[in-house]
Order: C-alpha cells, then sequence, then structure tokens
C-alpha cells in the first residue's frame, strides 16, 4: 500500500514518455499530471509519517518556550513552532511488582515478601499537567521511591499473626499510605496487596505445633467485641443458646472454642481462613 504512489508515479511518467515520443500530446501531457500528482501525494504521505504521534494508551504534554502549553490525546499531531513534545504519559493500568524484601515485624520476626501494586492516571483532565511536572521521573519516584519504603513501614508496624489473618486489612492500609504519597503527583493506586510472603521456618513449625492458637483466638474474640461477649456471659447464666445466638453466632463461637482445645492439643493443625474476620466484625455492627 505504501507502494502504490510510487508506482503510479513511474508508470504515469514512462507513459508520458511514450506519448510524446509519439506526438500523441494531450495524451502526454494527461500522463504527466498524473505523475505529478502521484508525485505530490506521496510526499503528503511521507510528511504524514514524520508527524509525531500519540499512542492509544497515553497522551503527550506540549511545552512552549519550556512552559506548559497543551495536552494532546492519541493519533498524530502537528507541532507548532518553538513547542516541544515535553513527555508522554500512560493512560492504562501500570502494573509493578516490588522486589523482595525483609522487614523485621513488631514482634521481633523477619519475614520475606514481595507487594504487587497497580495505578494508573487520575481521572482528570489536569492530571497529565500535574504528573508531568509535580515530580521528576513520576515512574522511578513511585515504583522506587515511595513503594519500597511503604511497603517496609506498613508491614513492619504488624505481628506474624496479623500477617497471616489480617492481610487483607494490611493491603488496604498499604493502598491507602501509598494512595496518599502519589496523589499530588497525579496517579491513583488500583490495587496494593502483598505476594509471596515467607515466614521463617521456625515460626511455621511453631504455628503448627499450636503455639499461636491461644494467640489467634483472643485476637478473634477482641474483634468480636461486645457482641460475642454478651453471647459468652448469657450462655454462662444458663441461657440457651438457641434463644440469643444466630447460627452465624454459633459458628464464631465453635470455632474460637476449637482454636483453644488446639493450643492444648500441640499435634493438631487447622489452616486459618480470612472469611472468619468478617463473620466477626459484623458480630460488633449493631
Amino acid at each position: 500500500m505504501r507502494r502504490v504512489p510510487i508506482l503510479l508515479m513511474i508508470v504515469a511518467m514512462l507513459a508520458s514518455v511514450y506519448f510524446l515520443w509519439k506526438q500523441q500530446f494531450l495524451a502526454g501531457i494527461v500522463s504527466l499530471s498524473l505523475a505529478l500528482v502521484a508525485l505530490v501525494l506521496y510526499l503528503l504521505y511521507r510528511l504524514i509519517l514524520w508527524l509525531p504521534m500519540v499512542g492509544q494508551a497515553e497522551v503527550a504534554v506540549i511545552t512552549l518556550h519550556g512552559r506548559f502549553e497543551r495536552i494532546q490525546g492519541p493519533g498524530r499531531f502537528i507541532l507548532l513552532p518553538f513547542e516541544n513534545l515535553h513527555t508522554r504519559i500512560p493512560t492504562n493500568v501500570q502494573i509493578f511488582l516490588t522486589p523482595r524484601q525483609k522487614i523485621l515485624l513488631n514482634d521481633g520476626i523477619e519475614v520475606e515478601l514481595a507487594m504487587i501494586l497497580q495505578y494508573r492516571l487520575q481521572y482528570n483532565p489536569d492530571a497529565p499537567r500535574i504528573a508531568a511536572f509535580a515530580v521528576d521521573d513520576w515512574k522511578s519516584a513511585i515504583e522506587d521511591r515511595v513503594t519500597g519504603p511503604t511497603l517496609y513501614q506498613t508491614v513492619a508496624a504488624h505481628d506474624v499473626t496479623e500477617l497471616i489473618i489480617a492481610q487483607r486489612a494490611i493491603n488496604a492500609e498499604l493502598s491507602s499510605n501509598i494512595q496518599g504519597q502519589i496523589r499530588n503527583w497525579g496517579f491513583q493506586v488500583i490495587d496494593a496487596r502483598l505476594t509471596d510472603v515467607q515466614v521463617p521456618t521456625r515460626v511455621k513449625e511453631a504455628m503448627e505445633k499450636g503455639y499461636h492458637l491461644k494467640l489467634i483466638a483472643d485476637k478473634l474474640r477482641d474483634i468480636a467485641g461486645d457482641r460475642l461477649k454478651l453471647v459468652i456471659t448469657s450462655m454462662q447464666q444458663g441461657v440457651e443458646p438457641e434463644k440469643i445466638m444466630t447460627p452465624n453466632d454459633l459458628f464464631i463461637l465453635s470455632y474460637i472454642e476449637a482454636l483453644q482445645k488446639m493450643a492444648e492439643d500441640k499435634a493438631t493443625k487447622m489452616l486459618i481462613p480470612y472469611e472468619i474476620l468478617e463473620a466477626i466484625t459484623a458480630l460488633g455492627k449493631p
């Protein structure tokens, strides 16, 4: 397709030479005109290719004499005299996997983990201008200077039990902390979550033997709040459980009792689902 104007120009020029040699001047002039038209089309085609282009999933920031001038959307465009293409900023979701790092938790246990961060340009017409001038090299600033320190500080504030049973809450805290830092740069966090969490072998063995189960049960009891305490107190006073407890209450209570028994029986193993926290949290709501 790109060679059509060139082929048309060559054929037209050969035809004009032939007609002029045969002294068919009118046909020669027509052929020469077609050759000129083909030449113009070819030059226009090359001119269009020469124009700068912005991709489908990005915007360009244009400056004039070093100052912000305009934002250019996808497609080819013309740079006016003294205008400069300052930078291109992607508008789709950026996914960044942090390098694995060791973190010392507040209970003295060292874990190793990574984080997957998803972020993108804000849904704000002025966001490209902010991203272009608010920080030098926004990509390096977000992925190198913000993500790593924020990950360490957020996770280090928790203990290993919280890291296991409340990982969704930690993920939400990570998203909020990172969002607070990159909001003024024109970007927003879509999701941030821990991944590939590696707990020391000695801690895993301790958990498997049940040494942490009583601590987990206590944490679950704290999360349940006044609602669960009221249920337990009523049962101790001789009230039948069916009169004061819903099926959800019975499930939570039996789960906590099982944890306490498992803490005494060190040979027992059980996986702790995160959904238990959601059910317990619902108990504390009116």
